[in-house]
């Protein structure tokens, strides 16, 4: 590659704004390269490049730390042309730059596969021809994986057919490769299949032979299973399953491993295939009933589910049939009444953010056609909705969380879409997102439906795959084409970061522990549009997705979220919605912050953040004058950025009050408390909180103010009318500390306390705040 084709350098240390016209520049680069005439590709010699990939096999399994860069929204190739209508290709007829349409390469790899963003390795055609084949996506081959356990995944020998592959050269140039990033583009063959029918190999392949028979396989498959290692296990099985079709013990023992990996659908299809067999023993049968009720369990059809597990407790060995029916029965419950324990889902969470027993519920809402939207419809409310009424609680279609990534392991990932540094794991969730496609892929319209920007309009007529009958194609081939390029925008654009709800204390120690944050795909709250001033919010209890009204909602009137949880400023707004509006956000707030200039929304983010920087009262109230300056006189009390600015302004003249306390007189105390107390209710007032007569109103929640932090707010009020000697005031703080508790969580008083017992331990109002709840 010569010097003037060089991408646009990408860094992390790079300015905002430059690193969004570098990322602007890159995308430009990439399209450009992609538009280029094919050319024809340098020759590569077998037995050096095969010495290379041995060496970079021992530096890469040396266990080198670094921190690879990829790119989502770069131009990616999928096929979606069944193998069968292709025809083949061998390595020395591709060509560069050029995607061979209707074409398939048949190969084998002759190297170890390495990984340092996807997995790479080298494979041959049968004419002995080589080239790199690095495929991204691939289940259990992500963070987190060794390079022993992908080369089990990718032995030495393994056959493959590569649907219309692409042969590229490298961002950064090197050696010519095919670069696969849907995994359904990849087909596992053996050399009995008919593609391989006739086939001869050139060079002799040093490689381990597969077991011969389907219980050795069966063997092998079980040993993979107790060691944790469930897509081994899979493979096991069906391998066994290509020679002995009738093996019902391999199906079954697979369909136990899918449900290890969250492959529903592939298991429900094992355990019914073992059911519908004439010659099961009783046993065999049982645990086909068992594992055909919890994929049933873990699809949300309970009903279904519970005739199974009804009829697996007539098995004299049956012990866990009943518990698994009262489960049913709490799930049931939940999605019928929405019903749910929170303490417990809350104490759950701590555990483990990925919540396996809850169910999904839906309340008085409908999905509607609306105009004007960038996925042409909304959520309507079909029933009078009241103020903390639950509408939605859904468990994610994917999830990642720091805790999921391996420590010291990190992606630099570039998001041409968004133009933004992405996290771990939002790009890892891409991954996990094709995978549960791959495994259920009756979920394929309902993940291609979200919206995905204008490059991938909504399908017209969406894909409802399932798997054959048969089920040993997969997962040697996918049941589902997925297009990478199309589910990385939907990703992008439809992607939240589910903050786990989490005590006061813990959410300050959260703050400092790690830049990292959490990505998950919900299908059915994505479809909910935005406003800055929103008529519902979201809350997570770990991975689970909470969604409440906050306002009276009429029969009719569509719901809305905020995207960017919390109203901010204008340009903190901005950055979170770009990629939603591209000519800006058309709420109220948004517009009277407009109105008012962007200038004066300049200068009233600068004197904010210079309030942080003194600490002299005379020169806080200079600083709030000058920020209340920069709003129009006409705006409404709606003025969030003056919320973090009174509350320091009520800092500083408590930190000031506690170092001259012994040397002020009584009335000078209680008028310095006074003052800092008005700050504080005043600053509520700016956050959107109604307050009459110095007491929050009821039955009131704030537009995406952070719940937990809201209620902490008024206990601290609380705390100050105490010192004021005002109890009644103290006392209604405390109740609508409550109150917004259980409006805005659902919680009842042992939730109160895990969320909030340190919090009013620290404010030695223990005792208090216990008595008024």
């Amino acid at each position: 590659m010569n010097s003037g084709d060089r991408p646009p350098h990408l860094s992390l240390d790079l300015p905002p704004d430059e690193l969004v016209a570098r990322m602007e520049q890159m995308r430009s680069w990439l399209q450009k390269q992609n538009e280029l005439p094919p050319a024809i590709a340098p020759p590569v010699d077998r037995f050096s490049r095969i010495e290379q990939q041995l060496m970079k096999n021992n530096y890469f399994g040396a266990g080198e730390v670094m921190m690879p860069q990829t790119y989502i929204g770069s131009p990616k190739n999928s096929s979606s042309v069944p193998l069968e209508e292709l025809s083949r290709v061998s390595i020395s007829e591709m060509m560069l730059r050029k995607v061979h349409k209707g074409k398939f390469l048949l190969c084998r790899s002759v190297a170890p596969m390495i990984r340092v963003v996807g997995s790479q390795t080298v494979v041959e055609d049968p004419d002995g021809a080589i080239t790199d084949l690095a495929i991204y996506n691939f289940p259990t081959t992500g963070p987190g994986s060794s390079s022993e356990s992908i080369n089990k995944l990718f032995p030495i020998g393994t056959i493959m057919a590569v649907r219309e592959p692409l042969l590229k050269l490298g961002t950064q140039g090197g050696d010519p490769l095919i670069r696969v990033d849907s995994i359904s583009d990849i087909v596992f063959l053996d050399q009995n299949d008919s593609v391989c029918f006739g086939i001869k190999w050139s060079f002799p392949l040093n490689s381990s032979p597969s077991p011969a028979s389907a219980e050795k396989l069966k063997i092998v498959g079980n040993n993979h299973f107790a060691r944790g290692e469930w897509l081994l296990a899979v493979f096991a099985y069906s391998k066994g399953l290509r020679l002995d079709k009738d093996a019902y013990l391999l199906r079954s023992n697979r369909a136990e491993t899918y449900l290890r990996l969250s492959y529903y659908s592939a298991a429900l299809l094992d355990a019914q295939a073992v059911l519908s067999n004439d010659v099961v023993d009783s046993k065999s049968r049982w645990k086909a009933q068992c594992r055909a009720g919890k994929a049933l369990y873990f699809q949300g059809e309970y009903a279904a589910a519970r005739s199974m597990f009804q009829e697996a407790m007539m098995f004299p060995e049956d012990e866990d049939s009943k518990t698994w029916i009262k489960r049913i029965d709490k799930r049931e419950e939940e999605s019928n009444l929405g019903r749910y324990d929170w303490r417990n889902i809350y104490t759950e969470s701590l555990k483990s953010p990925h919540i396996q027993h809850i169910a999904d519920f839906r309340g008085p809402i409908e999905v509607k056609p609306l105009t004007g939207r960038g996925g042409g419809r909304g959520v309507v409310a079909t029933a009078d909705i009241g103020v903390g009424q639950l509408l939605v609680v859904e468990k994610p279609f994917g999830s990642m969380f720091p805790s999921d990534l391996p420590s010291g392991e990190r992606l630099g990932s570039f998001n041409l879409i968004t133009k933004t540094v992405d996290s771990t794991c939002h790009t890892v969730l891409i991954s996990k997102v094709m995978e549960r496609l791959w495994g259920n892929p009756e979920c394929h319209s309902a993940v291609f439906n979200l919206f995905a920007g204008p490059e991938h309009p909504t399908p017209s007529s969406p894909k409802t795959p399932s798997f054959p009958d048969s089920g040993i194609q997969f997962p040697f081939r996918s049941a589902v084409d997925i297009d990478a390029s199309h589910l990385e925008a939907v990703v992008s654009y439809n992607a939240f970061s589910p903050q786990p709800l989490v005590a006061l204390e813990t959410k300050k120690m959260e703050k400092t522990k790690s830049l990292e944050t959490p990505s998950a795909l919900y299908l059915f709250s994505s479809l909910f549009n935005h406003s800055c001033l929103p008529n519902a919010q979201w809350t997570c209890f770990g991975n689970i997705m909470v969604i409440r009204a906050i306002k009276p909602i009429s029969t009719g009137e569509e719901i809305y979220i905020s995207y960017s949880q919390g109203p901010g400023s204008i340009e903190e707004r901005q950055k979170v919605l770009q990629k939603h509006f591209l000519s800006g956000c058309s709420c109220s707030l948004c517009t009277d912050d407009r109105a008012d200039g962007a200038a004066n929304c300049q200068r009233r983010e600068d004197l904010g953040g210079k309030l942080y920087e003194v600490s002299s009262i005379a020169e806080s109230r200079r600083l709030l004058r000058q920020m209340e300056s920069t709003y129009k006189s006409t705006r409404s009390d709606l003025r969030p950025e003056m919320f973090p600015a009174k509350h320091r302004l009520a800092e500083v003249i408590r930190a000031e009050l506690k170092s001259s306390y012994s040397r002020l007189p009584k009335s000078t105390l209680q008028s310095r408390v006074k003052e800092a107390v008005a700050f504080d209710i005043d600053a509520l007032r700016n956050a959107g909180v109604t307050i009459e007569d110095q007491m929050p109103a009821a039955n009131q929640l704030v537009p995406d103010l952070d719940i937990v932090m809201l209620i902490s707010d008024y206990l601290a009020i609380a705390v100050n009318f105490l010192n004021l000697d005002d109890q009644v005031r103290a006392k209604g703080w405390v109740k609508a500390a409550e109150l917004a508790h259980k409006t805005g969580l659902g919680g009842d008083k042992t939730l109160f306390k895990l969320l909030f017992g340190k919090v009013v331990d620290g404010m030695g109002i223990r005792e208090f705040v216990y008595s008024v709840i």
